[in-house]
């Protein structure tokens, strides 16, 4: 069996230090409604329709599964609608784990879901603005349940808006960063122990995460292995959602795979912001006295090209500043 790696190329821009996240986002949507007003109707419908075919969509994901067996059931369920990236997707199957885990079931509809979670996007303003929408109608159906009702925003405008989002939407019942998606279930407790909203966006150490995620699909599956951005780029606003470049350890990206293979899976795509600086923030230099680290992501590829039964690995987004020849 031969194996490829494929790049999931993104769009890249130069590097330009961003003095604050305000000016930062200031100057990214600025950039986008410029170019949207410049770009020919050819194009712009090019755009368009590469908008809506790629991740989520301009719609959102939302999650749709079977019960898992042989897990006792609470008789509650679950609602996720997911916007954004591939790591929003990631981060969402596995917050499913965690519920299901603890007996919920998934609800497609939302109207029959105890809990309701948005998966959010800060990157695409429609997105955002769907979900202060979505938001608007679950918080006049919990206010006329008298709070029979969970709303959690997670994601990416969860850590961007933090407390003001509760402000906003008083309705909501827990904010939470990216980085609390296998904490979800220690939140919710919190919640229902406080009686009060709870708000979690502190920067953390992302420990291994040893929840098993529900996959949208038995045949792909994604496989986080490094966690947030150093880059600090003028149009982006990563750094700040998603915080500072944490490398899973390669043993536990191999392991994880390895289960992902008996299981029966056939393609994998390795995520991360900034995929190629895998590795950076890992102790320890190569003995080769290259002054190279002892980790990169070369190194990891190396390890897991031939993991029995995957067929495929891909990965995103890469970074034209790490993106060696080695790699290629």
């Amino acid at each position: 069996m031969a194996y490829r790696v494929l790049p999931l190329w993104g769009l890249q821009a130069p590097i330009l230090c961003a003095p604050n996240y305000r000016t930062s986002c200031q100057r990214a949507r600025t950039r986008c409604r410029a170019a949207s007003l410049q770009l020919p109707p050819h194009l712009q419908e090019q755009l368009n329709e590469l908008e809506e075919s790629k991740y989520c969509g301009t719609e959102g994901h939302v999650l749709v599964r079977e019960a898992p067996a042989g897990v006792q059931r609470n008789g509650k369920r679950y609602h996720i609608h997911t916007f954004g990236c591939q790591m929003n997707l990631a981060d969402s199957e596995r917050m499913a784990g965690v519920l299901e885990a603890v007996g919920y079931e998934c609800a497609e509809d939302p109207s029959q879901a105890e809990i309701l979670i948005y998966n959010t996007c800060s990157i695409r303003e429609k997105a955002e603005v769907k979900v202060y929408s979505a938001l608007g109608k679950q918080a006049k159906r919990k206010r006329d349940r008298m709070g029979d009702l969970k709303i959690v925003v997670a994601g990416c405008v969860a850590q961007q808006e933090g407390q003001q989002l509760l402000r906003r939407v008083p309705e909501v019942d827990l904010v939470m960063g990216p980085q609390f998606a296998n904490r979800l279930d220690q939140l919710l407790e919190q919640v229902d122990s406080q009686g009060t909203q709870v708000c979690a966006t502190e920067h953390i150490e992302i420990a291994e995460d040893i929840t098993v995620p529900r996959r949208d699909s038995n045949l792909t599956a994604w496989v986080n292995v490094i966690y947030g951005c150093n880059e600090k780029c003028t149009y982006c606003v990563v750094p700040f959602t998603r915080g500072q470049e944490q490398s899973r350890r390669l043993e536990d990206i191999k392991r994880e795979m390895l289960a992902l293979g008996e299981a029966g899976y056939k393609e994998v795509t390795l995520l991360g912001q900034n995929i190629d600086a895998y590795g950076r923030d890992l102790p320890g230099m190569a003995a080769d006295g290259s002054g190279r680290r002892q980790h990169t992501f070369t190194d990891l590829l190396r390890c897991v090209h031939d993991v029995p039964g995957i067929e495929r690995i891909r990965f995103a987004t890469s970074h034209p500043r790490y993106f060696t020849g080695e790699v290629q």
